[in-house]
């Protein structure tokens, strides 16, 4: 546990140490209070125009009476057309995800079940002058189920939209 620490405030520094060479912002969503959906993000330039993205996610929500709890990691690789973190992106992206639903208030049916995300997003992310980052973006995404308990009969390999909404700061 301590090298484990030790490692991620090393990480850390070094990543802090080089900001003059690449751009690179922590995001997070500001609605996920209000949607019980919470992410964070880390992106970092790669090129003069290119740039990735990490995020990790949490969710607690009920919609239709299906009441869904779960967690995820995602990436994508960004391609914006002026400079790396400024302006109209394009990005495929890829998550994975793992969740325990309970599928009504009035039954007892319960279980686990992950997938993998597939996905693309069209958006536009703009910097203020004293840094403050805004990320929005529309895209398409389709879940692969990879496993599920054998209590629940729905299949959760589909197709989705996808919205981004995130604020942060770059340095």
């Amino acid at each position: 546990m301590r090298g484990g620490m030790i490692t991620m405030v090393s990480l850390l520094t070094v990543t802090l140490g080089i900001k003059a060479q690449t751009p690179q912002a922590f995001k997070a969503g500001p609605l996920g209070f209000l949607i019980g959906v919470y992410n964070l993000r880390y992106e970092r330039g790669l090129q003069a125009n290119t740039s990735f993205q990490v995020g990790a996610n949490y969710y607690d929500f009920k919609l239709f009476g299906v009441a869904t709890t779960g967690y995820g990691v995602d990436g994508a690789y960004r391609y914006y057309y002026s400079e790396a973190l400024k302006g109209i992106y394009i990005a495929p992206s890829m998550g994975l995800a793992f969740n325990k639903t309970y599928v009504s208030k009035t039954s007892n049916i319960q279980g686990n079940f992950s997938y993998l995300n597939l996905g693309a997003t069209i958006g536009y992310q703009w910097t203020s002058s004293n840094r403050v980052l805004t990320d929005i973006g529309l895209g398409y995404g389709y879940n692969v189920e990879l496993e599920k308990d054998e209590s629940l009969l729905s299949s959760y390999s589909f197709p989705l939209p996808k919205f981004t909404l995130a604020l942060g700061f770059m340095f």
